[in-house]
C-alpha cells in the first residue's frame, strides 16, 4: 500500500510578504505616534495574537491591534 506523502497541513506567511504595511504609518502618525514605529508595533501584534492564541483566548487582528 503506498504511503501518502503529502502535507496535511500547509502554513503561509503573508504579512509583510503578499501585503504592504507602509500605509500604516500615516495611521500611526494619526494616532500621534511616528511612522518609524511601525515594525515593532506590528511585531507587538503579532505576539500579542500568538500568545492570546496560544493560551486558549484567541481575539481578532482588529483588537489585538487597537
Amino acid at each position: 500500500m503506498p504511503v501518502d506523502s503529502r502535507p496535511s497541513v500547509l502554513v503561509l506567511d503573508v504579512n509583510e510578504t503578499l501585503t504592504d504595511l507602509t500605509s500604516l504609518g500615516t495611521r500611526l502618525e494619526a494616532v500621534g505616534l511616528p511612522a518609524a514605529a511601525l515594525p515593532a508595533w506590528f511585531a507587538g501584534v503579532l505576539r500579542d495574537g500568538i500568545a492570546l492564541t496560544l493560551a486558549g483566548g484567541p481575539a481578532s487582528f482588529a483588537d489585538v491591534a487597537g
